[in-house]
């Protein structure tokens, strides 16, 4: 070995270099690492807590699941409290911040669009009477939890790198910020408001006869009287402008949240006994939305996914019955269009009465940038009539309109808080239908089935029965005319048990029949998924095998896509104008719709159909001066490819679409499609390169695990991101991925980049396959994994085995147990 003696005299300007520059920043980096490393979770030994009973053991599995033993619930949840803190503490911290609308005093100004939206929906502020109407033993097993979290807190020796970064202290967890988890999910999950929004902002752009094709759902009735009422307001001169600085803060749009589940009967099984599948689709998040965990006290027993936050499993299995969920699409708001009193700004409207408009002050205090002068706390008045908040106040609205929000979710959520804590305790089907008699919002698909062979299905939520309107347009606020005037009763819901075939399947399809009483959602889903679900669960039976675990997970990794069947033969009518071209239909001649990883053809199928609907949307921006907003919106038509809007303009012989308004020739479909293959193939080269046969779906189709607020700007959709690309390479994932939106393996392309990727930002985020013959037997999955410390070996390590459908036990002799803590009483 070289002396630095030697050194500095045979290589002097090298030996400066390393002596002087790379020596003092590898110590530093060395004593940093170490000193940040001192952040991650005590996992084995003992720790003494307030506020424990007995001593609880926490084992962890080789993937740091835990499997939490005590003697009491209360300890139990106590615990979970404090894993959950202990590994996603910085995620608990953005939540609980980001629904209070308390954003902006982190990461400053670029958080005050959010944070303005959310005061006007004023969700935090409802926990406070939610936690008075929760039920006695909810509570106690709560606070237990919130005791635990903030054990955890105090715990910390050093915090992780977040909140060093931004100089951040947590603030004790309370009681209402696990119930503002609740919210948050209602949130998440309740996006009509939106659509309504939507519509009634383009049906100006297009038109009625376009109208019909794009939102066939819309009653034309309720079209017309849209159009009316908003010509009845501005003649009156009762529109108010308001500021649309929201569509800033929340950038591109989409409605896209989804799942699966289904369940069989045990006649159909290897074991004899129901097999339970289900996986949300939601968010790709890092860390990941959902946290694996399984609890057992006393008389709580259950394994699943948790929400950092809340102390109750969501999806999963007790010891006697299991559950998971698919989001219903319910209508759960409406949009109201408010009448006010130019003469009175102070007042709106109802049945000819003038009424003051409800308001309160808040104070949003604002993080000034590094060496930047104090920012005074803004000051925002936020109104509500008897429908509910203004949020055009701080959404805007079509022409200055004046939109008040009814939603469910402002009624109250304690109902679904102790509905978790039931079914969480739950033992059979009387019981667990019985709990969710009490549950609210978000309304979700239940599947059910327990260790006695039964299976089931439940609808459950608060869903309004309408006076007048149909739900997929903004109505009157001026007119009770237009209230809600009660619920569809819980025994009219859609719901069965036992059925005959065996089978329930869910996939935010229209799971009711033309001839339901009541109205529930004119948003179902395409049933693309639930149908290839149901075919797939058949096929194996027609085989004459029983259905296994090994089935099911295999089911949720199908990437075969039914939408992509139908539309392929339209693209195999077209006539090639270049080799490229001919290339790319003989891939696609021989392809069955799977949109597999390593496919070329998935590749093709999806590049031309996004250039195709380009194509047939995006001249009407280009033909017209259209608002920012209206941009927007049609901009998220483009992004989102709608199959049936697809169908119907390619099977409509008057081809109102196809005709290209910015140029003087008349374009049939048939051009178009040309058209759109050459955009397609010059894409294709631009993202991958290298010839036809190298276009590899996952290559260009890309998974992003977002980190809030960490991953750059351009890939944080819904709330702002950061510049410091150090921080978004170290807290950013991305990964290849097969699939689409219509394949049962969700995995929708929603957008593309610089970076020449077509990308992902929603995709099956947990999965569980549960056995009820042997629980143990059971497989779970989440990605990129448990932890949301960057410098935990289980940030990330989940990811790829979550990509690849490789479920695990979340057991505590997954693998192999490798930690184990202890919690003794203080």
């Amino acid at each position: 070995m070289i002396s630095v003696k030697k050194m500095l005299m045979n290589y002097p300007l090298l030996g400066r270099f390393v002596l002087f520059f790379v020596l003092p920043v590898s110590i530093v980096s060395l004593c940093i690492f170490f000193y940040l490393s001192r952040s991650l979770p005590v996992l084995a030994g003992e720790i003494s807590a307030v506020g424990l009973q007995n001593q609880v053991k926490i084992t962890r599995n080789n993937y740091s699941i835990p499997s939490i033993l005590a003697s009491t619930d209360n300890d139990a949840f106590f615990a979970l409290g404090y894993v959950h803190a202990q590994d996603r503490l910085w995620q608990m911290e953005m939540n609980r911040r980001i629904i209070s609308g308390r954003i902006s005093e982190v990461i400053g100004i670029k958080g005050l669009g959010s944070d303005k939206y959310l005061r006007t929906l004023g969700l935090y502020n409802d926990t406070k009477s939610m936690w008075e109407k929760l039920e006695p033993e909810t509570k106690v097993l709560i606070q237990s939890y919130v005791d635990g979290v903030n054990a955890a807190i105090k715990d910390y020796k050093v915090l992780p790198i977040e909140f060093l970064y931004f100089q951040l202290n947590p603030e004790p967890w309370t009681v209402y910020d696990t119930l503002a988890v609740v919210g948050s999910m209602s949130l998440l999950m309740s996006h009509n408001y939106q659509e309504e929004l939507m519509r009634s902002t383009l049906i100006d752009v297009f038109g009625m006869a376009k109208s019909k094709d794009l939102f066939p759902n819309a009653a034309i009735e309720d079209v017309e009287n849209l159009i009316s009422y908003m010509d009845l307001i501005k003649a009156q001169g009762h529109a108010n402008k308001s500021s649309p600085a929201i569509f800033n803060a929340f950038g591109r749009q989409n409605f896209l949240t989804g799942s699966n589940n289904w369940v069989v009967s045990g006649q159909l099984t290897n074991t004899g006994a129901p097999l339970l599948a289900n996986d949300p689709h939601l968010g790709t998040t890092a860390p990941a939305i959902w946290y694996m965990a399984s609890v057992k006290g006393e008389a709580v027993d259950v394994a699943g996914a948790t929400i950092p936050g809340f102390p109750f499993v969501i999806s999963g299995h007790n010891n006697k019955i299991a559950w998971g969920i698919t989001n219903l699409e319910a209508d759960v708001q409406d949009l109201r269009l408010e009448q006010t009193d130019a003469n009175a700004k102070d007042t709106y409207i109802k049945d000819g009465i003038n009424k003051k408009f409800v308001t309160r002050r808040e104070l949003i205090n604002i993080k000034a940038d590094l060496f930047k002068k104090d920012i005074e706390p803004l000051a925002i008045d936020i109104r509500e009539t008897e429908n509910g908040p203004v949020i055009s106040d701080v959404i805007g609205g079509p022409d200055g309109m004046v939109y008040s929000l009814s939603w469910v979710a402002k009624l109250g959520l304690s109902g679904t808080v102790d509905a978790f804590k039931k079914i969480n305790y739950a033992h059979n089907w009387e019981v667990f239908r019985s709990a969710l008699r009490s549950y609210t919002v978000p309304a979700q698909n239940f599947v059910y089935a327990d260790m006695e062979g039964n299976i089931g299905h439940i609808a459950a939520g608060l869903m309004p029965v309408r006076n007048g309107g149909h739900g997929a347009l903004p109505v009157p606020g001026w007119s009770s005319e237009f209230d809600w005037k009660g619920w569809i009763p819980f025994d009219s819901l859609p719901q069965s048990f036992n059925p005959p075939s065996g089978i329930i399947v869910t996939a935010n399809n229209k799971v009711v029949a033309d001839d339901y009483a009541y109205y529930i959602t004119s948003d179902w889903l395409p049933p693309y998924r639930a149908n290839r679900i149901n075919a797939l669960l058949k096929e194996r039976i027609a085989s004459g095998n029983k259905l296994s675990v090994d089935d099911f997970r295999l089911i949720q990794g199908d990437t075969t896509s039914l939408a992509a069947q139908q539309l392929n033969p339209y693209f195999l009518r077209v006539h090639p104008t270049t080799t490229t071209q001919q290339l790319m239909l003989d891939k696609l001649k021989t392809w069955d719709g799977n949109l597999a990883s390593e496919s070329v053809a998935a590749s093709i199928f999806t590049a031309w159909v996004k250039n195709l609907n380009r194509l047939i949307l995006e001249d009407e921006v280009d033909s017209r001066s259209l608002s920012p907003k209206q941009k927007m919106y049609l901009e998220s038509l483009i992004d989102n490819v709608d199959y049936d809007f697809l169908f119907a303009v390619l099977n409509d012989d008057k081809n109102l679409w196809c005709d290209y308004k910015t140029t003087i020739a008349i374009e049939s479909c048939d051009k178009i499609f040309s058209i759109s293959l050459e955009r397609a193939a010059q894409q294709l080269d631009r993202f991958a390169g290298g010839g036809v046969s190298s276009w590899n779906w996952k290559d260009i189709h890309k998974t992003q695990y977002v980190h809030f607020p960490f991953t750059k700007s351009d890939l944080s959709i819904g709330l702002p991101g950061t510049d410091n690309k150090f921080l978004h390479f170290l807290m950013h994932r991305e990964m290849g991925a097969g699939g689409d939106e219509n394949t049962v393996n969700v995995a929708p392309v929603m957008g593309e980049n610089s970076n020449k990727k077509f990308l992902q930002f929603l995709g099956g985020t947990y999965r569980q396959v549960i056995d009820l013959k042997n629980l143990k037997a059971s497989l779970f999955s989440i990605a990129p994994g448990q932890s949301g410390n960057v410098l935990s070996s289980h940030y990330d390590d989940l990811m790829e085995s979550h990509q690849n459908i490789a479920l695990i036990d979340i057991g505590e002799d997954a693998g192999k147990s490798i930690k184990v803590l202890t919690l003794m009483p203080r």
